[in-house]
């Protein structure tokens, strides 16, 4: 409103797209582009593979801080209002080993499922673990901003 414009195009990485599932989740109608980069969707199946991966017990339910109330964007799905024109984009590195690319594609076919149309772009993530994507999703993020 602010800025006098009908809708926003939105990019995050790891948390930042788990922020925007989220919030598509809450009923949010302005977002025209959702670019989502490595996102954390099924927190506490990521913090599963996360304690799996470091040896450590399995805590069901849990994140990997502790605290067991994590909002879990994929099981909201449903609350997503559908909206032919918005393009959601997950973008991701397969090799991924913060957020595992698996995970990021159960986000896609359910959302797919539920008939949100979704574009998978899978890129090279930078860093040791392959997490970081944020030069790719900015580049597609421009390409939703509308020409003036």
């Amino acid at each position: 409103e602010r800025y006098r414009r009908p809708s926003i195009v939105v990019v995050g990485q790891s948390g930042g797209s788990a922020a925007i599932g989220a919030v598509l989740t809450l009923g949010a109608r302005n977002i025209a582009c959702a670019v989502m980069g490595s996102g954390v969707y099924a927190v506490n199946a990521r913090a599963e593979f996360r304690r799996r991966l470091l040896g450590q017990p399995s805590r069901p339910g849990c994140d990997v801080t502790g605290y067991c109330d994590a909002y879990e964007s994929i099981d909201h799905i449903a609350s997503i209002v559908r909206d032919p024109a918005r393009r959601l984009i997950v973008v991701g590195d397969p090799r991924d080993q913060n957020t595992p690319f698996a995970l990021q594609l159960d986000w896609v076919e359910r959302l797919r499922k539920a008939g949100h149309g979704v574009e998978v772009v899978e890129t090279e993530g930078r860093g040791p673990d392959h997490h970081g994507v944020t030069r790719t999703s900015f580049q597609l993020a421009r390409g939703c901003i509308p020409s003036p």
